[in-house]
């Protein structure tokens, strides 16, 4: 029996202030480094760290003063990217929701799960909280990224 063996490449790291305002670096770092290392589509692993980082900001202690916030980037293969982003710790874990039809907020973690093969949260001994997703991007990922029609709920009448 052949066992395959999948080698996983650090991509890279970005450290920033926990600040709303800098989150769309993180998206632009997460698809430069996913683009250059040959990966063909970026579009959804650039959605889940936008909506990793921005829980990160709203719901940790990485958004007081001197907080930080850091994205760590991994290819497991070709055509999936481990996304990992960690924040200072909060009073909870992050857990999806469904949010009523008038909130603005409420819907991130059911776009990860939806982007994602996997996600998970890990706590490390300082109580900082790693929030992680396993993000396909091969060519026909997109696919998943453009039909939102499951995700979407029509109004009622």
């Amino acid at each position: 029996m052949a066992v395959s063996v999948v080698k996983s490449v650090f991509l890279g790291e970005m450290v920033m202030p926990g600040i709303a305002r800098l989150v769309p670096l993180f998206r632009h770092f997460v698809g430069d480094a996913l683009t250059a290392s040959g990966h063909q589509s970026v579009e959804g692993a650039q959605l889940v760290v936008s909506e990793l980082a921005t829980n990160a900001v709203l719901h940790s202690r990485s958004s007081w003063p001197g907080g930080l916030v850091a994205v760590d980037l991994i290819a497991i293969g070709d055509g999936l990217a481990r996304i990992e982003v960690t924040d200072e710790g909060g009073t909870t874990l992050p857990r999806p929701r469904d949010a009523d039809d008038g909130d603005c907020h409420g819907r991130g973690l059911r776009l990860v799960e939806r982007m994602s093969q996997q996600w998970g949260v890990r706590l490390d001994t300082r109580g900082w909280k790693s929030v992680w997703a396993d993000v396909p991007t091969t060519e026909d990922a997109l696919i998943g990224l453009l039909d939102m029609s499951s995700y979407v709920e029509e109004p009622s009448q």
